[in-house]
């Protein structure tokens, strides 16, 4: 599945949508199954000194019933089926009902969810997958090896080409599935735990038809999986009602039931959010963030970049004529951004400044990465270093979005001040499209990338001369081709992190290909009486609807 270019204005409804849905996670060799997060409603443990003269009344813990009603503007595609869920709609709204092998940590790795534990063999080219025991799907089938196995072949008997290279897929008892792959590659993890790890009962699907096409069609609208909560009814575009799962593997969830409710409009969805007949909004426009946050409501951002989308300025570093075939025009155009700018005309603050690939301070992320400090006169210096005393002259391709258009332009002043010139070239999303994936551009590009966890698997996407985008439009150095590969490649965790943090220097140090210039935060905004949801706390699709409570 492709990488693919978004708009801003993509991004900001695709955050209704999305990775994508192409959200990815680094592996490990092995990894310890993740515990449910703490209460945050836990007692502290210090006591009151002598002198106090009143007692702290004990925190409440968790409450039980209610229903938990979300609004968010677009509604799935692929609810029920894995291999139909290409959408960030169709992760998030799915994770109600149904589960994955594994879910993301805070620091962005991919550890067992509905298994237990996995170990990865280099040599052996094999992911081997422990699974919990105990767990049941909504219709009383038991998720085992047999039901795990069903799934895997499922996804890639679909050919999605996340989970590329499987040679086979084997219940190798009731509890262990081992999946063996024609070449080792490290992103099969994330292909396996995310993209093929979401479990949907076996028999449901099988009894739901008499053709393969039959039972998929009526899995992508009646999900049945192992989650805390079980599908009652779908209004597509309207709503999708849940209701508790009583037979849930870790004895809970809090809540009677759960609500997503579709509602385009931003102003009647705040309208409905104000009058609290929706307790959470997921996925806000920065405008509609802001508008909100002026008012006294309590916004959430996601500033991890898991599941968010990078924006940055691509030179064409590949067309023999093109002034950015030279080093120092390249690095020229990242002296002279003034990204806090940007970031807060732009995005009203919702946005995390970056000049490497994901957010800084991120697992991914070269501690020792130097950087370009906003610099004009350095920039215009260099350009003039570069050959171009009298400046360069230049098209700057955005795409013809009112918010693109207006990012475009406040760059365009930037880049004037160090003495590159840019003409915007604003195109439909059809010319867009082919001058950046199927073609070339002449000059700079506006573009955005997946700002996700496993570089091992987004950056050869774009970088690589085998790559889904740009490949036509930037310079291929050996030196990256060859470590895009070691990456992939690597056999553990340690040896993959700094295959990538070397890359990060080359690519953007050594190299310069392009210039990163923030990360767009996720946004929610939620009524304070909402506890335990965990929206846009890790990753863009990811929350924990199994301790979500109402403490009203």
């Amino acid at each position: 599945m492709s990488i693919k270019h978004m708009t801003r204005r993509e991004f900001l409804r695709v955050t209704t949508l999305s990775g994508l849905g192409l959200v990815v996670a680094a592996c490990a060799p092995q990894v310890a199954p993740t515990s449910a997060p703490a209460s945050s409603a836990s007692a502290s443990s210090s006591a009151p000194s002598a002198a106090a003269t009143a007692v702290p009344k004990p925190t409440q813990g968790p409450k039980s019933g209610g229903v938990l009603k979300i609004a968010t503007t677009t509604d799935a595609t692929g609810l029920g089926n894995p291999p139909s869920m290409l959408t960030t709609q169709d992760f998030v709204t799915s994770k109600t009902c149904v589960e994955s092998l594994g879910r993301f940590d805070p620091s962005g790795v991919m550890v067992p969810w509905l298994a237990d534990n996995w170990k990865m063999d280099a040599t052996a080219k094999t992911i081997t997958v422990t699974l919990k025991k105990g767990i049941k799907f909504h219709d009383g089938t038991d998720f085992n090896a047999a039901a795990c196995k069903w799934n895997i072949d499922h996804f890639v008997g679909a050919k999605r080409a996340e989970l590329p290279g499987v040679k086979s897929v084997e219940a190798v008892d009731d509890s262990t599935v081992r999946i063996t792959l024609a070449n080792w590659d490290n992103t099969a993890l994330i292909g396996m735990a995310y993209f093929a790890g979401p479990q949907i009962s076996p028999t449901a699907w099988q009894k739901a038809g008499s053709t393969d096409k039959e039972r998929d069609d009526w899995a992508v609208n009646n999900p049945t999986g192992t989650g805390p909560f079980m599908f009652v009814s779908r209004q597509k575009d309207v709503k999708q009602v849940y209701k508790r799962f009583d037979g849930y593997w870790k004895g809970k969830p809090y809540l009677d039931g759960i609500e997503w409710n579709f509602i385009v409009d931003p102003v009647t969805a705040t309208a409905s959010f104000k009058a609290k007949e929706v307790d959470v909004i997921w996925s806000l426009t920065p405008l509609v963030a802001r508008d909100l946050k002026a008012s006294g409501v309590n916004i959430t951002e996601l500033k991890t970049g898991m599941g968010l989308v990078m924006m940055g300025i691509m030179p064409n570093s590949a067309l023999p004529d093109s002034p950015f075939t030279k080093l120092q025009a390249r690095q020229a155009i990242s002296y002279a951004l003034d990204t806090k700018a940007i970031l807060d005309t732009q995005f009203f603050g919702f946005a995390t400044a970056t000049q490497q690939w994901g957010v800084p301070g991120g697992y991914w992320a070269n501690p020792k990465f130097t950087g370009y400090p906003f610099n004009p006169d350095k920039a215009k210096q260099l350009v003039t270093e570069a050959g171009f005393p009298n400046g360069i002259k230049t098209k700057f391709l955005v795409n013809n979005t009112p918010e693109n258009v207006a990012v475009a332009t406040a760059i365009q002043g930037m880049l004037a001040k160090a003495n590159i010139n840019a003409e915007l070239d604003v195109a439909d999303n059809a010319r867009y499209r082919q001058l950046t994936s199927q073609t070339n551009f002449e000059g700079l590009c506006l573009a955005s990338y997946r700002a996700d966890s496993d570089l091992a698997l987004v950056m050869p996407r774009n970088l690589s001369a085998n790559g889904t985008i740009m490949q036509k439009s930037i310079m291929h150095p050996e030196k990256i081709e060859k470590m895009l590969t070691e990456a992939k490649q690597a056999p553990d965790q340690d040896s993959k992190r700094a295959k990538i943090w070397e890359l990060q220097q080359v690519v953007f140090e050594e190299f310069s290909i392009f210039s990163p210039m923030l990360v767009l935060s996720g946004l929610a905004a939620k009524q304070p009486y909402v506890k335990g949801d965990g929206m846009m706390e890790v990753e863009l699709t990811q929350w924990t609807p199994e301790i979500a409570w109402l403490d009203k």
